[in-house]
């Protein structure tokens, strides 16, 4: 998968704009993006598997707590994402399959240490046939 995505400039945090052709891919792509944040995403090895399901009000609260969640697992369970697949998703519920392993300081370097995704200017629009999002993480 392509990570292209943008930077954007914000005072004390950080933010991200990207797109994908599909709402699968578009969170598959911003899970991978949270990881390459927080350390080199090709260092990372898919060593564990683990499933979630995740349920929330609409698309745009669903996508903002996917991410936390994975902020969830890295604090809880000290696990970081190398590979996401969507098994399931529709306007308030998802279930996906990540791959990744142990965070090991000494092999993932951090390079931002972020604390949520939060909703100050997200923005989630489909403009033609492509799907948009703005993010910013809380550093």
């Amino acid at each position: 998968m392509n990570l292209d995505y943008t930077l954007i400039d914000h005072t004390a945090d950080i933010g991200i704009e990207t797109s994908a052709s599909s709402l699968e891919e578009l969170f598959e792509k911003c899970a991978l993006i949270l990881s390459d944040l927080i350390t080199d995403l090709d260092r990372i090895k898919p060593a564990e598997t683990k499933k979630i399901v995740l349920e929330d009000e609409n698309i745009e609260q669903l996508l903002i707590r996917f991410l936390n969640e994975l902020l969830y697992i890295l604090s809880v369970e000290n696990f970081i994402t190398c590979k996401v697949k969507v098994l399931e998703l529709n306007d308030n519920r998802l279930k996906a399959q990540l791959e990744g392993e142990k965070l090991d300081l000494s092999k993932h370097p951090i390079k931002e240490e972020i604390k949520a995704a939060t909703y100050h200017d997200f923005k989630l629009e489909k403009q033609d046939s492509t799907y948009v999002v703005r993010i910013i993480f809380d550093i």
